[in-house]
């Protein structure tokens, strides 16, 4: 019988050598003690789990669980298992019941109080693949059941998971006045729970096949009672409304496939390495906290390129949580790629929904369905990717149903997670410039995306900064009274608070999107490089204006979300060279640094940090054109005109963080030298010109918008959008002649539009009890910035 057990050990341990690949989250241990007597708490019994953790706790130092713990001359074993499975190759106790041992430990710690035992539950996981619903339970032999697992090891072994989880003090455990059995019940229910809610936050909730999830959406009795009504009103038959209704569906429905997300996730693995030098993720670590608490997760990250697809869902796998449902554009759903991103958890979504109710109807079930069960969902709250470098306006639709489906099932909890994604080159950036400058947008298709294969080259690194979390139903708690009444919504409207709250909702996350900026090297010199004249700058000069900025950025950091790079200036510099969108120009006496791409390419790039120098400029600019200035009235100023800037840029901080954040800055500005403090009194320092009038020019481009803007709103205070707009852009096209013949221009459609929907909803436009702050507002951009003549 040895002899039995000996050769099932070596083939069972080389088999584990050849196909396991194990990933231990956390992946760092530092918390755990390796003095400590550690006694190991596993879901099930199995022995190839057994070895595999055996394995890792060798690698980790920590005590082999397939040896038994002494204590007071006793072995006893150092594994608790809390499902029993009898098998005739488990070398550990049989039948052991796990109520029983953790008793044992418990006497033994009352004992010797010293003795300070730690239990250690941890979730082994081989394979990510989530099960079928209502797949029948059949019963296996022993034989076969070994046989499964050796298949499984070598298919899927590759993607083993080892989850350590917080530590439990028994010490702690015997001191509660609780009967022993009821309090070791509840650790081992406590503990199981935790064991699947891990499982699901890695793995995901079991998968309805695509057909049976259709067919439930059609009976469903919201869809049901539609269908009623389009008979009615449209006089067709039953069987063609069913059928266009199913069509609907299927238009709409994912067709997940866990083996082709093995595939691509192999194949992308190729692909990344070639295309990025590094995929740097920071602040995953929360989220995945509050994933293996049970909470379902919706991703809400920033859109700069059709690789955002791909890329967060990539990240996201490789962080130990599920692969998210995506909500993608129908402008995807051509052929091969629509098939492809359903297979991969894309779900299509038309860009409107006006005048087709059935299909609004029909989408908000099939979410709502979708959250329920507890799946993490992905989807872009700006609606489109970005033209321009900033963040787009948010769009709520998608975020009201996720609101709803919360309503319809309060039990669990909802985390709104922020992403800022960013690209050292983004591959459309080309055709973004050429679509705001007049050219039309080129529909999606295959032939296109072959041409991007080509164009595929290294894009130095991609960034994914996770921002703060937003836990929906505090939000609400806090924001929202008593609104957890009137929950029933298959009979009733939408509460008054929801298309409101929905508003406020989005735009704080694009406030969290914001404020987890990543910086890179190409958006730094192109800040510094487009606000020099003749865009050209000496090396040495573009070197100490990153060293002033990599400074502030350590001492007064925007938020703890974002992130820049940590490298020398020169590093930084020679990185942005590298991407080739600027060029090192020698000369006799000093090298230059100059444009090697087009200004509007640039542009895009300095856009997409803008929102961090608007305090430290606006600082500078006010004691430059001022002269001497206290710091009450620094921030005075400032608070004239940041509700324009906080709405227009999606600006973190509220007011009273943000009157913080300019002492800061302030406190920063005279540690380097660049302003001068004396007494009371702060004064620019003229030795430090170079450094000031760069940084002070950094967002000359939008106080001209908005003085242009609050010029017109002066003169005719009752205008309304249409008028001003027009207005505003005669201005803007006089402004635009008179710039370089290559500069991209100063106020596009775009964002000219976005900055008038900012003056509306702060009160600008159209209310004459905004005149006196009118007046203010325009004294205060006069002084800062050059006058327009709107006459």
């Amino acid at each position: 019988m040895l002899h039995k057990y000996n050769i099932y050990n070596k083939v069972i341990n080389l088999l584990l050598n050849i196909c396991i690949n194990v990933k231990t989250l956390p992946k760092y241990l530092n918390k755990i003690n390796k003095k400590e007597k550690i006694i190991y708490i596993l879901q099930k019994k199995s022995k190839i789990d057994l070895l595999i953790l055996k394995k890792q706790c060798h690698k980790q130092k920590l005590p082999d669980p397939t040896k038994s713990i002494k204590i007071n001359n006793k072995k006893i074993p150092r594994c608790i298992f809390i499902k029993n499975i009898n098998n005739k190759f488990l070398f550990y106790i049989k039948n052991n019941k796990n109520i029983e041992l953790i008793n044992k430990y418990l006497e033994l710690e009352k004992k010797n109080f010293n003795l300070n035992l730690k239990i250690l539950p941890i979730l082994i996981l081989i394979g990510r693949k989530p099960k079928y619903k209502n797949n029948k339970n059949i019963k296996n032999t022993k034989i076969i059941k070994i046989i499964k697992k050796i298949l499984q090891i070598i298919w899927i072994g590759k993607e083993t998971f080892i989850i350590f989880s917080k530590k439990i003090s028994l010490k702690n455990i015997s001191l509660k006045n609780i009967s022993k059995r009821s309090l070791i019940k509840k650790l081992i229910y406590k503990i199981n729970t935790n064991f699947n809610k891990q499982k699901f936050a890695i793995i995901g909730p079991n998968i309805i096949k695509r057909n049976k999830l259709l067919k439930k959406i059609l009976k469903s009795k919201i869809i049901k009672n539609k269908i009623k009504k389009e008979i009615k009103i449209k006089n067709k038959n039953k069987k063609k409304i069913k059928y266009f209704t199913l069509s609907i569906i299927k238009e709409i429905a994912t067709n997940f496939s866990y083996e082709m997300i093995r595939i691509v996730n192999k194949i992308m693995k190729i692909v990344w390495n070639k295309t990025f030098d590094e995929i740097i993720i920071n602040g995953s670590k929360k989220i995945c906290k509050l994933a293996y608490k049970g909470n379902r997760i919706i991703y809400l990250p920033c859109h700069k390129s059709h690789i955002d697809y791909l890329i967060l869902s990539y990240a996201i796998y490789h962080q130990g949580l599920s692969i998210p449902y995506i909500a993608a554009g129908t402008n995807l759903n051509f052929w091969p790629i629509g098939c492809l991103f359903r297979k991969l958890g894309a779900f299509f979504i038309r860009r409107t929904f006006i005048g087709n109710k059935l299909y609004s109807i029909i989408f908000k079930e099939y979410l709502i369905k979708l959250i329920k069960r507890g799946h993490s969902i992905e989807y872009f709250i700006e609606g489109s990717r970005s033209r321009t470098g900033y963040l787009l306006k948010p769009k709520t639709g998608i975020l009201t149903i996720t609101i709803k489906s919360l309503l319809k099932n309060i039990n669990k909890p909802i985390i709104l997670v922020p992403i800022y994604i960013n690209y050292d080159h983004i591959m459309e950036v080309k055709t973004y410039t050429k679509e705001m400058s007049g050219h039309l947008k080129k529909n999606e298709n295959i032939l296109q995306i072959v041409k991007g294969i080509k164009n595929i080259k290294n894009f130095g690194n991609s960034y994914i900064n996770f921002g703060k979390p937003l836990n929906l139903i505090k939000y609400l708690n806090k924001n929202v009274k008593k609104w957890k009444q009137n929950l029933n919504f298959s009979k009733t409207k939408n509460p008054n608070w929801l298309i409101p709250i929905a508003n406020n909702i989005a735009n704080d996350i694009m406030n969290r999107i914001n404020a987890a900026v990543a910086i890179n090297s190409i958006n730094l010199c192109a800040t510094i490089l487009l606000s020099v004249k003749k865009h050209q700058i000496n090396k040495i000069k573009m070197v100490k204006q990153i060293k002033c900025y990599i400074k502030l950025f350590k001492i007064a950091p925007y938020s703890k979300y974002f992130t820049f790079p940590k490298k020398s200036a020169k590093k930084i510099l020679k990185k942005a060279i590298k991407t080739k969108k600027i060029k090192l120009k020698k000369n006799k006496n000093y090298d230059l640094i100059v444009l090697n791409e087009k200004i509007n390419i640039l542009n895009y790039y300095k856009n997409n940090i803008q929102h961090i120098f608007v305090i430290p400029s606006l600082i500078i600019k006010i004691i430059k054109k001022y002269k001497k200035i206290k710091k009450k009235k620094i921030i005075d100023k400032i608070n004239i005109i940041y509700p324009i800037f906080k709405n227009e840029f999606f600006l973190y901080l509220n007011k009273k963080k943000n009157n913080k954040f300019i002492i800061r800055v302030i406190k920063e500005f005279i540690n380097q030298k660049l302003i001068i403090k004396k007494k009371l009194i702060f004064y620019i320092n003229t030795n430090k010109n170079n450094k000031i009038e760069i940084l002070s020019t950094h967002i000359n481009d939008i106080l001209k918008k908005y003085i242009t803007i609050i010029s017109i709103l002066k003169l005719n205070p009752g205008i309304n959008t249409i008028d001003l707009y027009k207005k505003s852009k005669i201005l803007i096209n006089h402004q635009n002649k008179n710039k370089i013949p290559n500069k991209f221009k100063l106020y596009n459609k775009q964002t000219l539009l976005s900055s008038l929907k900012t003056f509306k909803k702060i009160g600008y436009i159209k209310n004459k009890k905004y005149k006196k702050k009118i007046e203010n507002t325009y004294k205060l951009l006069n002084k800062l910035i050059k006058k327009i003549n709107v006459n």
